[in-house]
């Protein structure tokens, strides 16, 4: 049985602040993380609304297999089920903002 850690909402709130930087930078507008920038975009108003639940957050209705990933990852992470490295795992693919 393994015991979940949900993260503070003080946590959440660096999460997303890190997430919503790292959206602003061009380099999530090439092609090559047009899938994660997707994710991330639906992560984010997952852990603004803190919504726990995949049917409730749209989550499966994104074009990408990845994006619909990370947004599940925002979920499980709300929930505890996962820690923050997994869900910030995916963000770029463009060593500039690594």
């Amino acid at each position: 049985m393994s015991i979940n850690i949900m993260p503070s909402d003080s946590r959440i709130e660096e999460v997303i602040t890190l997430i919503q930087n790292c959206m602003k930078n061009k380099s999530m507008n090439r092609s090559v993380n047009i899938d994660a920038k997707e994710g991330y975009a639906k992560a984010l108003e997952i852990l603004i609304s803190r919504e726990n639940s995949f049917v409730k957050s749209g989550a499966g209705k994104l074009k990408s297999l990845k994006g619909q990933s990370i947004a599940y990852h925002a979920i499980n992470y709300i929930k505890g089920e996962c820690d923050e490295k997994v869900l910030l795992s995916n963000l770029v693919e463009d060593t500039n903002l690594k």
